[in-house]
């Protein structure tokens, strides 16, 4: 009983990492989103930011060695004018025990489902905050 508890638990998982593999966006759409930083992960080559504006989500911000004296280091508890790009189509339900793997710029990062969706920004790189940010 317990084995087929365990098979079932591990199809249902990797069902839904499929399902969420799939709805990755396929278009650049960008967002403007006023959200308050909640939590910062450190990981090897990214950071993870946790935002939430009346919901959670995740910006993937890749870490940098170059300097830049015009931007500000963005702090926990602080809301941002992010300009994002969603990962997923729409909203999905966050699965903190689950972690997809996403590419960015050549580097292959595992982030977990904390958020509803998960973001990459245009105006942070790193920790490092820019507000004016010129739209292509």
């Amino acid at each position: 009983m317990k084995k087929l508890m365990l098979c079932v638990f591990i199809l249902v998982t990797v069902t839904n990492i499929n399902l969420y593999s799939q709805h990755a966006k396929t278009n650049n759409d960008t967002l403007l989103k006023i959200m308050k930083v909640t939590k910062i992960i450190n990981q090897k080559k990214a950071y993870l930011i946790e935002v939430q504006d009346t919901i959670c989500y995740t910006i993937v911000s890749l870490k940098t060695q170059k300097k830049n004296k015009q931007c500000n280091l963005i702090e926990i508890g602080k809301s941002y004018k992010f300009i994002v790009i969603p990962y997923f189509e729409s909203i999905i339900i966050p699965r903190p025990e689950l972690c997809i793997l996403i590419e960015v710029e050549d580097e292959k990062l595992k982030v977990p489902l904390i958020g509803s969706n998960i973001f990459f920004t245009l105006n942070l790189k790193g920790l490092c905050y820019t507000e004016n940010v010129l739209l292509n």
